[in-house]
């Protein structure tokens, strides 16, 4: 018995022991050696960039959404594509631009088609045709929806340049030193306007055209050389100060209720681009279409209510008058579509789509 409570502690000095043992030549876990992180190679981003001068003067709200647009195609590319903005008449002259571009003196513009009139009988109705389209979002639906960009893009196809997309501006307001109370008041009236369509427009009506870039057009009515002019929707002539030098308007000037801006790119410079890139311009295209003409159609009823307040006359034309005027209009559409095959399609094809929304018979 006395053995047996002997062996009690003894047995438990051998556990202990074996234990201790196993906790002194316990594997030891592996060593994982922690390798350098590679390098990585980052490839330097390409960054393209183009010039591309504007129809609109710098400080004008046209000018401003223009800029935005430049602002919106590097942010949307993360800087991979860079425009890089001017001004009207900042590289040459508004009707020099075209001819430029194809030099490469830069690589496109915002420009106006019937500024190259004399260069293609079709270039005029891309403007948008005298006493056409009375809104903007059906006039930008022909583009999109009816066939208009593919002519577009036929027609400056022989040019080396790419028509990218319009940019809907509203309606153009008129601007005129004498009272009116009828059309037969323009009869011999000296009368700013482009050439191509809108000048043979106003001939038919009896004015007196004269062809003027829009930055003469403020000189001209101030000292009397012109007695009247239309340029731009009227919260931009009215930052240009036509009010101050003709006190009589028409906030929507007959001639053109709706116009459109164009975007035009020498086409070696687009096809340079890959595709990612040319959808990112067409749609910051898209939208700054929609930002230019919703911001002036906001603008110019400020502009409106501004110049009424400083005892501007504003002008309406009797109803009776606007049939003439309508008449007028569609013989000028069918003389000029009958100038050359690509014209006659591209007018005919509007005044289709005029038929489909029921604006004319």
């Amino acid at each position: 018995m006395g053995k047996k409570v002997w062996l009690i502690p003894l047995g438990l000095l051998l556990v202990i022991g074996l234990v201790a043992i196993g906790w002194f030549i316990r594997p030891v876990p592996p060593v994982h050696v922690v390798e350098p992180p590679i390098e990585q190679v980052v490839e330097p981003v390409e960054v393209i960039e183009w010039r591309i001068q504007s129809l609109m003067a710098a400080g004008t709200l046209g000018y401003e959404t223009f800029v935005r647009f430049t602002e919106r195609v590097e942010e949307m590319s993360g800087g991979r594509l860079v425009i890089e903005p001017f001004p009207c008449g900042a590289i040459v002259g508004p009707f020099e631009k075209l001819d430029a571009v194809r030099a490469g003196v830069f690589e496109g513009f915002h420009s106006v088609s019937v500024y190259w009139t004399g260069k293609h009988p079709a270039f005029p109705p891309f403007y948008g045709l005298v006493a056409g389209f009375p809104e903007s979002w059906q006039y930008e639906a022909w583009f999109h929806e009816w066939g208009g960009i593919e002519l577009a893009r036929e027609l400056y196809e022989p040019f080396d340049l790419f028509f990218v997309g319009p940019q809907m501006w509203g309606a153009e307001s008129m601007h005129f030193r004498f009272h009116v109370d009828s059309i037969a008041d323009f009869a011999g009236k000296k009368f700013r306007t482009t050439p191509g369509m809108t000048a043979d427009f106003f001939d038919a009506l009896g004015f007196a055209v004269v062809i003027l870039p829009g930055g003469e057009i403020y000189p001209a009515l101030d000292k009397g050389v012109i007695d009247g002019g239309e340029f731009m929707p009227l919260a931009i002539n009215y930052e240009l100060g036509f009010h101050e030098v003709a006190n009589y308007f028409m906030k929507t000037g007959f001639f053109l209720p709706t116009a459109a801006s164009e975007f035009v790119v020498r086409t070696d410079k687009w096809e340079a681009l890959p595709p990612d890139l040319q959808a990112i311009v067409i749609a910051a295209n898209r939208e700054w279409s929609s930002e230019q003409w919703l911001t002036n159609y906001i603008a110019n009823f400020e502009a409106r209510a501004s110049m009424l307040a400083l005892e501007n006359v504003e002008v309406v034309i009797p109803e009776h008058e606007m049939a003439v005027i309508k008449e007028t209009a569609i013989e000028v559409w069918e003389k000029w579509a009958a100038k050359d095959p690509l014209a006659g399609r591209v007018i005919e094809s509007q005044m289709e789509f005029m038929r489909y929304l029921g604006i004319i018979e």
